[in-house]
C-alpha cells in the first residue's frame, strides 16, 4: 500500500520522491487511451529541475496524443527479505526531444529501436512513497 501524501508537507513528498527515483530500475506509466487506462513501460531520467523524462517505446502515432495529459509513473524495487520501495510522480506530460545527453542516458541497456520511442517530459505535482513495498 502506498503512503498516503502528508497534507502538511506535500513539497517534502515530493522532493523524496524526486530524491529516490534515480536510483529506481526502470518502471510504468499509466496514461489513458479514449478514456481508457493503460500501462506501458518506461525509463525514466530525473532533470534538476525537478522533471522527469520518460523514454516509452512505441511505434502508435497515436502515442503523441499523450502530450498535455496527466500520466502517472511508477517504479519499484523488492528486496530479496520481501520489503522493497516505490516511488509513484503524477503530473503533466509533454512530448519532447530530448538532448543527446538525455537519449543516451535513456537508451542505455534499452531494446526499442530510436524510432519506435516517444519521449515525454513529465512535471510532477504529486507523489507517494512506500518504504515497506512488498510488491503485491
Amino acid at each position: 500500500m502506498l503512503a498516503a501524501p502528508r497534507p502538511d508537507a506535500p513539497d517534502l513528498l515530493l522532493a523524496e520522491a524526486l530524491r529516490l527515483l534515480p536510483g529506481m530500475p526502470p518502471g510504468r506509466a499509466a496514461v489513458t487511451r479514449r478514456a481508457l487506462p493503460y500501462i506501458v513501460p518506461a525509463r525514466h531520467l530525473v532533470a534538476e529541475n525537478g522533471q522527469v523524462l520518460l523514454r516509452i517505446p512505441t511505434g502508435r502515432p497515436e502515442a503523441r496524443r499523450l502530450d498535455g495529459t496527466v500520466l502517472a509513473y511508477a517504479s519499484d524495487r523488492v528486496g530479496h527479505a520481501g520489503a522493497g520501495l516505490m516511488v509513484q510522480l503524477i503530473g503533466t506530460a509533454e512530448v519532447t526531444e530530448p538532448s543527446r545527453a538525455e537519449r543516451d542516458a535513456l537508451a542505455a541497456g534499452a531494446p526499442a529501436a530510436p524510432e519506435q520511442v516517444l519521449h515525454l517530459r513529465l512535471t510532477p505535482r504529486f507523489a507517494a512513497v512506500c518504504h515497506d513495498y512488498t510488491g503485491a
